[in-house]
């Protein structure tokens, strides 16, 4: 089903067919004229924590986070779809406020802005991650790769106690070759080329709904 400014989910990849998780992942909308549905954003960003759900156990605070807000985003969009159909409507003040608990102005910009910020975090992961693997360097440890898109995003925004915990988690990160097999869902296989890919093309679109959902802020004067 395609919505208006929305993604059709139906549209044939242009990259070569290869099952990996980013194939079955509900692919981010393309932004029109910087207008992003919220039910598309919202259900994109599921599969983003199923990818770190992928990344282990340890991974689970980070996955916990993602998911809480990505639930408050839900309850906010389902209370008046008409209202909040759109992001730029999540953070917008109206001449009627909603007065119902969780759907007011402050939750509603707080939510929409913490989850954009760990989407945020792992698009630069990505970016990194392409970026090894073109520059022919193929790191086995990828903890410095998600400590380098951590610095550079959430790092900011977490108290000491919250930054040891994240740097826990980070450092039990998969090797390369273990997080290859994951996204190719243990396919014997490994085609690195269409995997990489198939990246690419999945984080291009993420990426360009973090920069609209950060402009949005950005207009607001509040802090990324």
């Amino acid at each position: 089903m395609e919505t208006s400014g929305g993604v059709d989910h139906n549209e044939k990849s242009e990259i070569e067919p290869y099952e990996t998780v980013f194939t079955v992942f509900t692919p981010f909308p393309k932004p029109e004229s910087n207008i992003i549905q919220t039910e598309d954003y919202l259900e994109a960003s599921k599969g983003v924590a199923k990818f770190v759900e992928l990344l282990g156990a340890v991974f689970t605070p980070i996955l916990i986070d993602i998911n809480g807000n990505i639930d408050a985003l839900s309850l906010i969009y389902n209370y008046d779809q008409n209202l909040f159909s759109r992001l730029d409507a999540i953070v917008a003040q109206h001449s009627t406020e909603p007065t119902a608990k969780g759907i007011d102005l402050e939750t509603r910009r707080d939510k929409l802005l913490w989850l954009t910020r760990a989407l945020h975090f792992l698009s630069l992961f990505l970016q990194y991650f392409i970026e090894d693997f073109e520059k022919n360097e193929r790191s086995d440890a990828l903890c410095a790769l998600f400590g380098r898109a951590y610095e550079e995003t959430l790092q900011k925004h977490h108290n000491w106690f919250v930054r040891q915990i994240v740097n826990i988690c980070l450092k039990a990160a998969p090797s390369r070759d273990s997080l290859l097999k994951l996204i190719a869902k243990e396919e014997k296989e490994i085609n690195e080329n269409l995997i990489f890919a198939q990246i690419k093309q999945y984080n291009a679109l993420l990426t360009s709904n973090v920069q609209v959902v950060r402009s949005l802020y950005e207009s607001l004067s509040i802090e990324l």
